[in-house]
């Protein structure tokens, strides 16, 4: 989200994040009217057949990141994946 000082960015308040089976979509909780989504959607259609649930780990670090898990009914798996998009790998089978 653009700062006030029209240059640089500033974090969101808070989002939703879901799961439109094949892809993970977000929207802004703070500003009905903004359809910018705050994360980029994330769509592997090889890894995400039919995502049921979700969990955020939030990280306090730029180091740590945020990790986003999803469980697959298709796959019967639990992922992980960090909000950039990166690092996906499977971690219940």
């Amino acid at each position: 989200m653009l700062a006030d000082d029209g240059v640089s960015c500033r974090e969101y308040d808070g989002y939703l994040l879901y799961s439109e089976r094949t892809i993970l979509k977000s929207i802004h909780l703070s500003d009905e009217n903004n359809l910018n989504s705050p994360v980029k959607p994330f769509e592997d259609p090889d890894s995400m057949k039919n995502v049921i649930a979700l969990a955020f780990d939030y990280g306090n670090s730029a180091k740590a990141g945020n990790r986003i898990f999803f469980s697959d009914i298709h796959f019967g798996n639990i992922q992980q994946i960090s909000d950039d998009g990166s690092g996906r790998r499977t971690i219940v089978e």
